[in-house]
């Protein structure tokens, strides 16, 4: 269970639910694990619909999907990630910097992170 959970945090979900898959048939009378898995399923879903739009340009709709992936799983790390980004392209520099600030320590090694507080600080003018 920890393990899927783990994956989920990492947006990995399709091995999340595997894992929780194999929990669930080591352990058939524990009910929690049907309820990670449908948390999985909504986090998967607002995520993935949060790209879609992404994908399209409309990034205040991304943001919102982005931000209903962080209420169920507020660990899910791509989704802290592209809500940055989301909150710089939408103008929200303030937030976006803030934001950078209070996951810098959790987030310092990740790449894909670090573009997007530099995103963020360029377009607030900190070159």
């Amino acid at each position: 269970m920890r393990k899927g959970r783990s994956f989920l945090c990492l947006g990995r979900f399709d091995e999340a639910k595997q894992c929780l898959q194999k929990a669930k048939e080591l352990e058939p009378s524990n009910s929690s694990y049907r309820q990670e898995l449908n948390e999985i399923s909504q986090v998967q879903n607002a995520f993935q619909n949060a790209e879609t739009n992404y994908n399209s340009g409309d990034f205040k709709k991304a943001l919102d999907g982005y931000k209903q992936a962080l209420r169920t799983c507020p660990d899910l790390v791509p989704g802290k990630i592209k809500s940055i980004e989301m909150l710089a392209k939408t103008g929200d520099l303030q937030t976006a910097i803030e934001l950078c600030n209070r996951y810098g320590s959790e987030l310092s090694g990740n790449v894909d992170f670090l573009y997007v507080k530099g995103l963020a600080l360029c377009y607030h003018g900190q070159t």
